[in-house]
């Protein structure tokens, strides 16, 4: 099976928020999906670093932060700030902070400036999710009308 979203099916995105954030998507990705017409996107350029375990919720969090602030009605670019604002608080807290006591600080703060710095956010920076036009829905008849000859094509491939 191949990729849900690659450089193919970008397009697909015209007219969309892409809150990716996997790794390396913000180098060709990204743009690519922006340049289809994505009215944004949120990914990295490079890879995403992580630890598992009690510095965990540093990378889960700082990493969600954005996609958290955009469904409180913040805009693309408020998303991207509370992002940064998260990585700083945690790199803080390993630096600096009671964190900074876990032999692992150096490693984890050094993580979190890696993946502070390889955010990349491209498009619309003042999109608010309610400014996203929602899609038609079908029509419930047409709905129907497909159902039915849905089921009329396969009585038929029967000779019934």
């Amino acid at each position: 099976m191949g990729a849900l979203l690659d450089y193919v099916s970008s397009r697909l995105m015209k007219g969309r928020l892409v809150y990716s954030m996997c790794c390396l998507s913000g180098s060709a990705l990204g743009p690519r999906i922006i340049g289809a017409g994505g009215l944004a996107f949120f990914g990295y350029r490079e890879e995403f670093g992580f630890f598992l375990g009690s510095a965990e919720s540093a990378f889960r969090e700082s990493a969600n932060s954005g996609w958290v602030k955009l469904l409180e009605d913040e805009s693309v670019g408020g998303a991207l700030n509370a992002m940064l604002e998260k990585f700083n608080e945690w790199l803080d807290y390993y630096t600096e902070g009671p964190g900074s006591k876990d032999p692992n600080a150096p490693l984890i703060g050094s993580w979190l400036v890696h993946d502070r710095d390889c955010l990349v956010v491209l498009g619309d920076m003042n999109l608010r999710l309610v400014d996203i036009p929602t899609p038609p829905r079908p029509d419930p008849a047409s709905l129907w009308d497909i159902f039915v000859g849905f089921i009329w094509a396969i009585l038929d491939s029967f000779g019934l």
